[in-house]
C-alpha cells in the first residue's frame, strides 16, 4: 500500500505540473491513496472485474476528480492524459530498472504486473521520471518563452489594454483566494488606479480590494508585493479570475510589453469564462 501511495502520489504531483495546475497536496495525498487502495484490492480480494480496462478508467478519472475537483470536460480529459503519458514514462522507466537488476516480478501501481523491482529500484524510476518530466517541461517552456497575450484590465468604470509577456517563472499566488497573478507595471496600469494608490504600500484606497503577495526572487530571500483584486482581466477572449500585482519599476527595457502572466492564465479553462 505504502509503495503504490508513494508512486501515485509522485506522478499525480508531475501531472499538475505539467499541465501549469497548483498542486494540491492534501487532495493528492487523498487520489493517491484511492488509487493505492484499489491496487491492494485487486490482489486481496481477486475478483477480475476489479482488473478490467473500464474500472482502471473510472479509477484514473476518479483520481484526476479527487486532485482538481469539477473542471470542463476538455480539460479534464487533457489532465486525464497527461496522468496516463506520466504513468507510462513511469513504467517504462520501472522495467528498464527491472531489466538491468534482473528482479523477479511482482505487483505495481493501478493493479498492473511490472517485470519486477525492488523498492529502491522503485524510487530509481521514480527520480528518473521527474528528471525527464522537468526537462520536457523546460523544453516546452523554452518554447513558450517569448509568447505575448493582449490583455485587458477593468477597475471601476475604467479599463486598459496591455501588452503581457507569457512568463514561465511566473508561478505567484493569491494566498487568500489562490488565484495566479499578473505583474503589471505600475506606468502602464495608473490610468485606472485611484489617484491616492501607492504602488509601495497600497495607499488610502478604502474601495479597492488590497493584496500583499510574497514572492521570492534572484539575490532577495523574500518580499511583499502590494496587488490588487480587479473588477476583470480579459485576454483572448476570456474573463480570468485572478489577481494584479502593481510592480513600481520596469519589467521591459524596450517597452515591449507592461505585464508578466503566467501560462496557466494562458492554458488553465477552469479559471476562465469564456465571451
Amino acid at each position: 500500500f505504502l509503495t503504490n501511495l508513494f508512486v501515485n502520489a509522485v506522478i499525480l504531483y508531475l501531472t499538475q505540473k505539467i499541465s501549469y495546475l497548483k498542486p494540491k497536496y492534501f487532495n493528492i495525498i487523498l487520489a493517491a491513496a484511492f488509487g493505492a487502495l484499489y491496487a491492494v484490492a485487486v490482489f486481496v480480494m481477486k475478483f477480475g472485474f476489479l482488473n478490467t480496462l473500464i474500472l482502471k478508467l473510472v479509477v484514473s478519472a476518479a483520481m484526476v476528480y479527487i486532485v482538481n475537483g469539477i473542471m470542463p470536460l476538455k480539460k479534464f480529459l487533457r489532465v486525464l492524459a497527461a496522468l496516463y503519458a506520466v504513468s507510462f514514462l513511469c513504467c517504462g522507466a520501472a522495467m528498464g530498472v527491472s531489466y538491468v537488476t534482473g528482479a523477479n516480478k511482482m505487483p505495481s501501481v493501478y493493479g498492473t504486473m511490472f517485470i519486477g523491482v525492488s523498492f529502491g529500484g522503485l524510487v530509481c524510476a521514480v527520480i528518473i521520471t521527474s528528471v525527464t518530466v522537468f526537462f520536457a517541461s523546460r523544453l516546452k517552456r523554452r518554447k513558450q518563452s517569448r509568447s505575448f497575450e493582449n490583455i485587458t484590465i477593468g477597475l471601476y468604470d475604467k479599463s486598459i489594454s496591455v501588452k503581457a509577456l507569457v512568463d514561465t517563472g511566473n508561478l505567484l499566488y493569491e494566498p487568500i483566494s489562490g488565484y495566479p497573478v499578473v505583474i503589471a507595471e505600475y506606468e502602464s496600469i495608473k490610468q485606472i488606479l485611484p489617484p491616492m494608490f501607492n504602488p509601495d504600500d497600497g495607499g488610502q484606497c478604502q474601495n479597492l480590494k488590497i493584496r500583499y503577495i510574497p514572492y521570492n526572487a534572484l539575490g532577495n530571500n523574500g518580499g511583499l508585493m502590494v496587488g490588487f483584486v480587479p473588477d476583470f482581466v480579459k485576454t483572448g477572449g476570456r474573463y480570468i479570475k485572478c489577481c494584479v500585482a502593481v510592480y513600481n519599476g520596469i519589467l521591459s527595457k524596450g517597452n515591449e510589453y507592461g505585464a508578466l502572466i503566467s501560462p496557466e492564465i494562458c492554458c488553465n479553462d477552469e479559471r476562465s469564462k469564456t465571451v
